[in-house]
């Protein structure tokens, strides 16, 4: 059976590719600026109240990327794979369709029936 509809196969294969990048762009900021606040914070002094900000304000800012990347990631893949459902949803009936109309028999419908007739009423 031929496959139909190939530019949403497209998209969904697209979408589903960038779902897959932005997660893993989302793991590399979130290491990124996890580093970035452990290096910058490595020339501070940590007696004064403020020296471990840069930790705590860069591990905090990765794990805000990292949730908003795997939420943004999860989005796209998931529209992807709804087009994909809904591409096997179409495909599905339209076998079925198929099915059923190899079923019927071919005489069933070369047959004429006439229609009903009703019994006329007379009066007594």
């Amino acid at each position: 059976m031929e496959k139909r509809f190939n530019v949403l196969r497209i998209i969904a294969t697209i979408y589903k590719v960038i779902g897959v990048l932005i997660a893993v762009l989302g793991v590399l900021a979130f290491l990124g600026i996890c580093a970035a606040g452990l290096l910058g914070s490595s020339n501070r002094s940590f007696d004064s109240p403020f020296g471990a900000a840069g930790v705590v304000g860069a591990l905090a800012s990765g794990i805000v990327f990292l949730i908003a990347g795997a939420l943004y990631a999860l989005i796209l893949y998931g529209a992807g794979e709804g087009i994909y459902l809904l591409l096997a949803l179409e495909e599905n009936t339209r076998q079925t369709a198929q099915a059923i109309q190899n079923l019927r028999p071919p005489s069933e419908s070369t047959l004429s029936v006439a229609p009903p007739t009703t019994p006329s009423m007379t009066n007594p």
